[in-house]
């Protein structure tokens, strides 16, 4: 599969569109290897706990970078909601943190 269109592009990573139904974080070659997978490990355990976070499809290399095949999510930015409506910044960040704290990890979770 190649990758399409660049979706957006933060600190360690850039996003990219992967098929017609995933998204791809290629990490940039700087980032550690340990970062990718502990990420990929975390992102799978919060969708098996049932929170809101894409299903992880695998870690792949392209362009001699590593990366994420995740589902694609559609739907506004974090950064375009929160200038949308930066009075519910606090709203949202409680409302994830009680459903991080009522979840329960798989026996699978990782321990970082």
């Amino acid at each position: 599969m190649t990758k399409g269109p660049r979706l957006g592009r933060g600190r360690t990573a850039e996003v990219f569109v992967w098929g017609d139904d995933r998204a791809l974080k290629l990490f940039f070659d700087w980032a550690p290897a340990a970062w990718v997978e502990a990420e990929a490990a975390r992102t799978r355990a919060a969708h098996a706990a049932g929170l809101a976070a894409p299903a992880v499809e695998g870690v792949v290399e392209v362009d001699g970078r590593r990366g994420i095949v995740f589902e694609r999510v559609e739907g506004p930015t974090l950064l375009n909601r929160i200038a949308a409506q930066p009075w519910r910044l606090a709203w949202a960040w409680s409302c994830s943190r009680t459903s991080v704290a009522r979840a329960t990890a798989p026996s699978s979770s990782p321990s970082t």
